[in-house]
């Protein structure tokens, strides 16, 4: 059981979303006698980190291609060349507004950083619920942004990203894309026209 638990911890280091992993070691106290010598050698169970050729079903594809309005949240993230690539790409169609705080690693010139300014509840006038929301990266901090979209009644939202441990956090979840978000956004971006972007 140990040896196929630290192999488990060991190959949680390849897969998505990258962090650190944590082994409790039980060992006697106190440590003052020498560790008994290993007598055998770890097995090591093989694992091959998964080649993402991401297949979007074509029902969703045709829910983006309905929406009239669309709202990508990206949470705390390592800087990605891909995904910034993609979502520049995307919050250049006029259907598309991108909320991405600091440390999302988005830059702030395609993006709202300041979402607690466009959307906090003392405003009289808040922006219309989008028809669906993209959520991806990690932690966001803009607790205005919690509030809006679990106020969202009519709105999808899909969680996009290869979650260990899966959280609704705006309540309003409709469905779950397990792969990267820079894998996803690419085919999205693929999907967007020049001619429905701004000038």
């Amino acid at each position: 059981l140990a040896h196929r638990l630290i192999n488990e911890a060991v190959n949680l280091l390849f897969t998505e979303p990258a962090g650190p992993v944590h082994l409790n070691i039980p060992l006697p106290e106190p440590l003052y006698e020498a560790l008994p010598e290993v007598w055998k050698p770890l097995p090591v169970i093989p694992f091959e980190k998964p080649d993402y050729n991401p297949a979007i079903p074509e029902r969703l594809i045709d829910l983006w291609n309905q929406a009239k309005s669309i709202l990508i949240v990206h949470g705390q993230h390592e800087p990605d060349t891909d995904l910034t690539d993609s979502i520049i790409h995307l919050s250049r169609d006029p259907r598309i507004a991108v909320i991405a705080e600091n440390i999302s690693n988005i830059p702030p010139d395609c993006s709202i950083s300041n979402s607690h300014l466009v959307l906090s509840v003392n405003r009289k006038n808040l922006p219309a619920q989008p028809d669906l929301v993209l959520h991806s990266g990690g932690q966001v901090v803009s607790k205005s942004l919690t509030a809006y979209l679990r106020n969202a009644k009519h709105t999808k939202l899909w969680r996009i990203g290869i979650d260990h441990r899966l959280t609704d956090t705006y309540k309003i979840m409709s469905e779950h894309i397990a792969l990267p978000a820079s894998a996803v956004y690419k085919v999205l971006a693929s999907k967007t026209h020049e001619d429905d972007e701004q000038p």
